[in-house]
C-alpha cells in the first residue's frame, strides 16, 4: 500500500493494516486494503483498531483474518460500547433500598432468642440457650417500589407468589396451598 494513494482508504486504516500485515511478515497490497475497507468502513476507528489488535492476539489459524471475521468482531465492540454508554447513562448513581429493614425484599429477618421469641408455641417451651431466624412480612409492601415491581413481574410470568404462610405441623406451605 505504500507509494499508492487512493481517497477511498482513508490514511489511518492503512497505516493499521499495513502494521497487521508486518507483523505476520506479510505485506498488504492497495486491493486487499480497498477490499478489506470496503467491508469495515461502516464501523468505528476505535472499534477497528481494538478488534484488529484483538484478533491479531488471539488468532488461532486464521491470519490475516478474513474481512467479514473482522468486521463481525468491531460490530460486536461497538455493541459492546454502546451497551456500556447505555448502562452508564441510565444509572446516574448507586442504588439505594427504599427500606432498610428488608432490603426490598419484602421480608424482615429476626433472630428468635430467650429475650425475643418468633411466637411460636414450640420455642417458648424450648430452653434459653435456642435460638434461630425467622422472616416476617415487612410492614413496606404496599408501598415499596422494588417490592411492587417484583410481585408484578411474577404475575405477569405467572409464577407463584412468594407469600407463604408457616403450617400448624411445621414448615411453610405454598402459596397455593395458603388461599385453600
Amino acid at each position: 500500500m505504500e507509494g499508492h494513494v487512493t481517497p477511498l482508504v482513508p490514511e489511518w486504516f492503512k497505516d493499521v493494516l499495513r502494521e497487521f500485515f508486518l507483523c505476520w511478515r506479510q505485506t498488504a497490497t492497495l486491493e486487499m486494503g480497498r477490499a478489506y475497507w470496503a467491508t469495515l468502513s461502516d464501523c468505528e476507528q476505535a472499534d477497528v483498531i481494538d478488534s484488529g489488535l484483538t484478533l491479531r492476539r488471539t488468532a488461532g489459524g486464521e491470519w490475516p483474518p478474513s474481512a467479514s471475521t473482522w468486521h463481525q468482531a468491531a460490530k460486536a465492540l461497538e455493541r459492546d460500547r454502546r451497551l456500556h454508554d447505555t448502562i452508564e447513562l441510565g444509572r446516574e448513581q448507586f442504588w439505594k433500598a427504599e427500606c432498610h429493614d428488608c432490603d426490598d425484599t419484602g421480608w424482615q429477618v429476626h433472630d428468635c432468642t430467650a429475650a425475643n421469641r418468633c411466637g411460636r408455641p414450640v420455642c417458648g417451651q424450648m430452653a434459653e440457650a435456642h435460638t434461630h431466624t425467622y422472616a416476617t412480612a415487612c410492614p413496606c409492601r404496599p408501598t415499596n417500589r422494588t417490592y411492587q415491581r417484583a410481585r408484578d413481574r411474577e404475575r405477569l410470568y405467572k409464577r407463584e407468589p412468594t407469600e407463604r404462610q408457616p403450617r400448624k405441623s411445621g414448615g411453610w406451605t405454598k402459596a397455593s396451598e395458603a388461599r385453600t
